[in-house]
């Protein structure tokens, strides 16, 4: 165990046995043919707990929840962040939300990074999680995004199609791989400046990173985004977090057939940020 806090846990919970026994101390120096085995427990799954969270609800009826997420609040809780993410908002928001779609995800049926804001569907009864799960992994439910990049992409309109799997040398990090999984993103350039552009992105896939993945592969990364594009961005510009939102989202409600075009407002940070960058906001784009 290279981790030296994680082999002492191990030993002190009795999970190491040497030659057979229960090792009770580390540091210990092993001879020829000792013999050392190690389990390492199955990891438990976070306590979810209902907390008081600001949302902003976008669409709720008995059946589904749409809100607003805002960039630096995470999904779900995960390794790292064990609360305060949009699940514990959500518990306390809807209070039959437990169990549906499973422990630790209750509710959710997609995902936006931490650092990206805007729309959010949740589901709040199983038969809507079903609905709405298929509805995605079959691509009917329809996503467009406003994104500030580096540079002005030429031809202003474009298909991005290219394969998006793990980094084979950064594992934390995706890229576009030969083997990875079809990827496809259409993005148009809203507005420019002189060396900065907004652009509105559509995604017939949803694979992780996928816009801040494609936009830099072509050679315009998203601003402020520290893991895809340049690092530089934070001092430079002061944001925080990636140049990018979820915008609008079209789908067709589970239950009543209704086709759904939900939208959430640029929000201000992007706003200030645009300005910054000389980007003019076109009017089609409404802001916070």
């Amino acid at each position: 165990v290279s981790n030296r806090s994680m082999a002492t846990r191990l030993i002190k919970e009795g999970h190491v046995l040497l030659n057979g026994h229960i090792a009770t101390k580390g540091g210990m120096v092993l001879r020829a043919n000792d013999q050392v085995r190690i389990y390492i427990p199955a990891p438990e799954p976070p306590k979810l707990v209902p907390q008081p969270i600001s949302l902003e609800v976008l669409y709720e009826d008995s059946h589904l929840l749409v809100v607003n997420k805002p960039a630096g609040i995470v999904v779900h809780p995960s390794k790292g962040h064990p609360d305060d993410t949009l699940v514990n908002a959500l518990l306390a928001h809807c209070k039959n939300l437990p169990g549906i779609g499973g422990k630790e995800r209750p509710g959710i049926v997609h995902r936006l990074d931490k650092g990206t804001s805007g729309v959010l569907v949740v589901a709040k009864d199983e038969e809507t999680h079903i609905a709405l799960t298929r509805a995605f992994s079959e691509r009917k439910v329809k996503k467009s995004y406003l994104a500030l990049v580096h540079g002005i992409p030429n031809p202003p309109r474009q298909v991005i199609s290219a394969p998006i799997g793990r980094n084979p040398r950064h594992r934390t990090m995706m890229g576009v791989v030969e083997k990875g999984r079809e990827a496809i993103s259409e993005i148009k350039v809203l507005s420019k400046g002189e060396r900065f552009s907004l652009l509105k992105v559509k995604i017939e896939t949803g694979r992780t990173h996928q816009i801040r993945v494609h936009t830099s592969h072509i050679g315009h990364p998203v601003v402020g985004d520290q893991l895809y594009g340049r690092k530089e961005d934070a001092e430079l510009y002061g944001t925080t977090r990636p140049a990018l939102h979820a915008w609008q989202l079209r789908l067709t409600h589970p239950t009543t057939g209704k086709v759904m075009m939900l939208e959430a407002l640029l929000p201000r940070d992007l706003v200030v940020l645009s300005e910054q960058l000389r980007v003019t906001i076109p009017e089609s784009v409404p802001t916070s």
